[in-house]
């Protein structure tokens, strides 16, 4: 294994511990959405000098978004970048 390769394992474990600090955080305030078995938990979380936003599924997995990162998402649901992706089209729009 390379220097290289060690540095990003690293990196990669140190990025799981803080997502798994974030999300157990008593400071996250899960909100959750959708029917069982289809829920999706969000919450917003202050880490240092920075707010991120966590997405978790029923199954555990952990999606961890810069301030940054949720704003340009919301800029596009909100432009409809995301509307034939899921079949819709500007006249099924509400």
């Amino acid at each position: 294994m390379s220097v290289t390769d060690l540095e990003t394992q690293r990196g990669l474990a140190e990025l799981v511990r803080q997502t798994t600090e974030l999300a157990l955080s008593p400071d996250a305030g899960w909100s959750e959405t959708g029917p069982p078995g289809d829920r999706l938990r969000h919450a917003f979380v202050s880490y240092g000098d920075s707010v991120f936003t966590l997405l978790c599924n029923d199954k555990g997995r952990v999606l961890v978004f810069t301030a940054r990162e949720w704003d340009a998402f919301l800029d596009g649901v909100r432009n409809g970048e995301f509307d034939t992706e899921a079949g819709l089209t500007e006249g099924s729009r509400a």
